[in-house]
């Protein structure tokens, strides 16, 4: 096993157990070098920011679960279009990123809200698109949809970037 597995899990068990990242840090150091930890124990938050904030991730949470479920609606869609073997890659490829960003979040890492922002901005333009569309189609229903989807959008991108720089105060993005 490579210390930076041993390390990451040595990190979990700890923060599990509420224990201070100072205290973390002082283990850490009796059996590594710095070098080989700095960055992994960066990634996890102290044990009291990660309850102080635990609404607004559980919050954050949520809104990825709310446009997971209307990625999974839109895909089916395609179904026509694309067969069933295309709805299944599509599936795959859209719950899987999702699905991992949502459990990467559950452990507060600092890396889970860089992702879900990334995520986020990545995929903006996709979300307006075709709104003059949704809104000449009369639908209550589809405009609905397309407005909880923008909310949701715009939350995940708010929530991520408070939550990060909340829980991790310490953390540089751009640092060496």
């Amino acid at each position: 096993m490579s210390n930076k597995k041993e390390i990451n899990q040595f990190i979990k068990d700890k923060i599990k157990q509420n224990i201070p990242k100072a205290q973390i840090q002082t283990e850490l150091s009796s059996k590594y070098e710095a070098k080989e930890y700095e960055k992994i124990l960066k990634d996890f938050p102290e044990p009291e920011l990660k309850e102080r904030y635990k609404v607004l991730n559980g919050l954050l949470i949520t809104f990825i679960v709310i446009i997971t479920l209307i990625k999974v609606l839109s895909i089916f869609s395609l179904g026509a279009e694309f067969g069933a073997i295309g709805v299944s890659a599509f599936l795959a490829i859209g719950l899987f990123i999702n699905v991992a960003i949502i459990i990467y979040l559950l452990s507060y890492r600092a890396s889970a809200y860089l992702l879900a922002f990334t995520f986020t901005v990545l995929s903006i333009s996709k979300v307006f698109e075709g709104g003059d569309i949704v809104f000449s189609s009369g639908s209550l229903l589809v405009i609905g949809i397309y407005l909880l989807n923008i909310l949701g959008v715009l939350s995940i991108l708010i929530l991520s970037i408070i939550l990060f720089k909340k829980v991790h105060p310490d953390y540089k993005l751009f640092s060496k």
